[in-house]
């Protein structure tokens, strides 16, 4: 139902490193590292060192969807630890819909799914309307077009994703125990077939 990684933690010291690594049969791999530094004044700084490959398609997979892909999880990240600290997510969506390569079209359908009729800037007001689910206000918290738009409502997290080979995904990660996971899950995988 859901999307489904194995990886292989090769360092683990809690609250300072986590280290992983992902290898396909062919020989390819993708290795994440996550270095965590506290600073004066109870700040923290996170280091976040990604390498590998799991495709023989590397120009388009690592500067394209990593790079791009990369900064949308950071900043993903970043919108948790601002808007929903040591809150564990109940809901967890990863839905990856048709390939469409018409960026004008994609954009226009991730607009409307946000009620926006103007100008998609980050920190625009949004009201997330997607066909069987609850209207709900939120704010376009990060963008990185053409890749992606994340939005944060009062529950969580929604990514909507143009990626590697313009393939179309929708992410969620919703903090509310209220919700139905198999009526947001049903409602988001209509909308990227439509």
């Amino acid at each position: 139902m859901g999307f489904v990684q194995k990886s292989t933690i090769t360092a683990w010291e809690p609250g300072e490193r986590l280290a992983f690594r992902e290898d396909s049969p062919d020989g390819t791999f993708t290795a994440c590292e996550y270095l965590l530094e506290g600073r004066d004044g109870g700040s923290t700084v996170l280091r976040f060192v990604h390498s590998g490959i799991l495709s023989d398609d590397w120009d388009a997979e690592y500067y394209d969807s990593m790079k791009a892909g990369d900064l949308m999880y950071l900043k993903q990240l970043a919108a948790y630890l601002k808007y929903f600290p040591g809150r564990h997510a109940t809901r967890n969506l990863f839905l990856v819909g048709p390939a469409v390569p018409d960026n004008e079209r994609v954009w226009s359908r991730f607009a409307a799914a946000l009620s926006l009729t103007g100008e998609m800037n980050q920190g625009a007001p949004v009201r997330l309307n997607v066909p069987g689910l609850p209207a709900t206000d939120g704010v376009v918290e990060f963008l990185g077009t053409p890749y992606f738009v994340g939005v944060r409502t009062p529950h969580g997290i929604h990514l909507l994703i143009k990626g590697y080979r313009n393939t179309l995904v929708v992410g969620y990660h919703g903090f509310s125990a209220d919700e139905d996971e198999k009526e947001i899950e049903s409602a988001w995988r209509s909308w990227l077939a439509s």
